[in-house]
């Protein structure tokens, strides 16, 4: 996972803007808080699978959050990115082990994929088509990290493949293997 000293924002919520591109950035919408204003991300529209990824990691229940991303086709490749983190309420514990999600990730595929001839190319497939950025977080007072995964791949549904095993190990399985009782 690459450190980043910063990467698309430090502090959230953050304000809209147009882009450099002039596309229009929503700015920050906490859909934890307001799971409403989903309908205002402009970037779902096409994606049922990414609105889906943001309805699960943002649900009551959850422990993270999201706080942006953007998707669209490059020179034929779907390429985007999601930004999400541990919510401010989470166990304190967990921020410390954000550095190494991605390899905590890639353990959970190796699992979730039985056959071996079958895992022998989608894990390394997985790792090709995500790349992973840690940078610092600013949310209601308190100061971690924040997880970016950029993805690009050929097919829209390769990208709803890994999303949707990343949605399950955020809501799912990381909770339920890695939190720990508050001492």
């Amino acid at each position: 996972m690459q450190r980043l000293k910063r990467h698309n924002f430090v502090v959230f919520p953050y304000r809209p803007a147009e882009r450099i591109d002039g596309e229009f950035n929503n700015g920050g919408i906490d859909l934890t808080s307001q799971p409403q204003r989903i309908a205002e991300i402009h970037e779902i529209y096409g994606y049922t699978w990414l609105k889906e990824f943001l309805i699960r990691v943002n649900a009551p229940e959850g422990l993270f959050m999201t706080f942006g991303c953007e998707i669209g086709v490059v020179e034929k490749m779907l390429c985007g990115y999601v930004d999400f983190s541990l919510r401010p309420t989470s166990n304190i514990y967990l921020r410390d082990h954000l550095c190494s999600f991605d390899d905590m990730f890639i353990a959970y595929l190796c699992h979730a994929i039985p056959d071996r001839e079958l895992r022998s190319k989608s894990v390394p497939y997985a790792q090709q088509i995500l790349e992973w950025k840690i940078s610092p977080l600013e949310i209601q007072g308190h100061t971690y990290s924040k997880l970016n995964v950029t993805f690009h791949a050929d097919q829209s549904e390769k990208v709803e493949w890994i999303m949707s095993h990343l949605a399950f190990f955020v809501t799912s399985y990381y909770p339920s293997h890695f939190l720990r009782p508050s001492s």
